[in-house]
Order: C-alpha cells, then sequence, then structure tokens
C-alpha cells in the first residue's frame, strides 16, 4: 500500500485539486484507492461528494476508538472516503493528549493495508498534530507549489524541516521523499521560472510536475466535480497522470 501525502505549510497552493486528482485517477485505474481528509474546511470531502463528518475524528481521537472500515464512505468516483468536517477543529488538541498521538494515523492505517493499493490525505495548511500525522504515514510527500507565488515556496521549505523533524517517529523508515509539484503553470511566464529555479537551484529539489494554469479547474471545483473526472483527456488530467505514475513507480 503506497501512501501518498499531499502537503505544503502555505494555503491556496492546489493541495486540495491535487488530492482529488490523485485520487481519481488511481480509481480509474483500477486501483483501490482510499482518501483521507484531514483539513477540517472539508473542501476534499466536498469535491468528492461524500457526507461531511467528523470520521477522521472517529479514527484519530482515541476516546472514540472506531477503525477506517466503520466510517469509510464510497464516493460515486470510485474510492473510499475518510470524510472532514468542521467539528475536527479540537482534534489536534485531542492527538496532543493521547499517548502516542503522532503516530495514530499510520497506525490506523496499518490495519487496513491489505484493503487498499493506495491511500491518499490531503493535509491542512499548518504544522499540527494532524500533518505530523500525515508526514509519519508518508512514503512520499507531494507538495504542491502555486508558480509565481514565492510563499508557497518557503510552505515548501519549512515543509522539509518538519518532516526531517519528525523522521525519529518513523522507526527505522527514513523521513519521506519530498516531491514539489508546481501547478497554475505558465512556462511563458518570467516569474514562474523564476520560482523553478529557486526550487530546483536554491532548495536543490527536482520538481515532479508542473500542472499548467486554466480556469477549468476552479470552475469544476465550484461545481464539485474533480477536473480530471471531468476532463479526463484535458491537459491537466495528463499532467497529474504523469506525476502519479512516478509516485507509483517509487518504492514503497
Amino acid at each position: 500500500m503506497k501512501v501518498i501525502t499531499v502537503a505544503n505549510q502555505k494555503g491556496g497552493v492546489g493541495k486540495t485539486t491535487s488530492a482529488a486528482a490523485f485520487a481519481v485517477l488511481l480509481a480509474q485505474q483500477g486501483r483501490r484507492a482510499l482518501v483521507v481528509d484531514l483539513d477540517q474546511q472539508a473542501n476534499l470531502t466536498t469535491l468528492l461528494r461524500v457526507d461531511p463528518r467528523n470520521a477522521t475524528g472517529d479514527v484519530l481521537d482515541p476516546s472514540r476508538g472506531q477503525s477506517v472500515a466503520d466510517v469509510v464512505q464510497r464516493s460515486e468516483f470510485g474510492m473510499d472516503v475518510l470524510a472532514a468536517s468542521q467539528d475536527m477543529e479540537t482534534l489536534d488538541l485531542a492527538l496532543a493528549l493521547a499517548p502516542a498521538g503522532q503516530v495514530r494515523l499510520r497506525d490506523a492505517l496499518a490495519v487496513v493495508a491489505g484493503d487498499y493499493d493506495a491511500v491518499v490525505i490531503d493535509c491542512p495548511p499548518n504544522v499540527g498534530l494532524l500533518t505530523i500525522n500525515a508526514l509519519v504515514a508518508a512514503d512520499v510527500v507531494v507538495a504542491p507549489v502555486r508558480a509565481s507565488d514565492i510563499n508557497s515556496v518557503t510552505g515548501l521549505a519549512r515543509l522539509r524541516t518538519t518532516a526531517e523533524r519528525s523522521g525519529p517517529l518513523r522507526a527505522d523508515r527514513a523521513a519521506p521523499p519530498i516531491l514539489p509539484l508546481l501547478t497554475v503553470y505558465n512556462p511563458k511566464k518570467v516569474a514562474d521560472g523564476e520560482i523553478e529555479s529557486t526550487i530546483e537551484q536554491g532548495l536543490k529539489v527536482p520538481i515532479v510536475g508542473r500542472i499548467v494554469a486554466t480556469t477549468k479547474v476552479e470552475r469544476d471545483a465550484n461545481k464539485r466535480r474533480p477536473h480530471v473526472a471531468h476532463r479526463p483527456d484535458s491537459t491537466v488530467a495528463e499532467g497529474y497522470r504523469e506525476v502519479l505514475t512516478a509516485i507509483m513507480g517509487q518504492p514503497a
């Protein structure tokens, strides 16, 4: 089972769009996929058209003790979803007070490892215990970086530091690789090229993919439909397909 965590310590960079794209593509390929929404805004839950509920809290909060299998919902797009809701706002505190609160997601996913080929985790744009749980559980971390937004590069740098510091929680596993993914990318814009250079030459991290800019992604999201499901032949869908192929080819 490959665990793909989608994270950046900066909001508005395309995390939810990317997580939804990976999940839909996995389902289209016939792979058994589980989506975990860790963001209390529940945008991924809504985009995949399942009921917003505190299923993530049901699993991670030790006072509830539910298993993943107890609370997942099936999306019409072909994957299981561990949904989020605004009721998750106290979950970080519950994890802080819980024994082994930093590794509860990893342990919960281990129970269902035989049921899925891949897990896609969408993180909140901060460094709370939910993000730490996602990094500990991850085999690979995809970090969307919005082209032309230098602040999202700063978020990427901070994420690398957080992932390295979470390393001791991963027992005998090394820190997960961080794969920057340029989103809303326009190769003709000088600023976008500067962002590329900052990542690859400044941070010395190879970019895993470039998702071209198009207003259709946002329009589809506003209609509660993942872009790659509605437009499977689009350039955006092909970009995500190539990234997913690269990710799934890496060892878990």
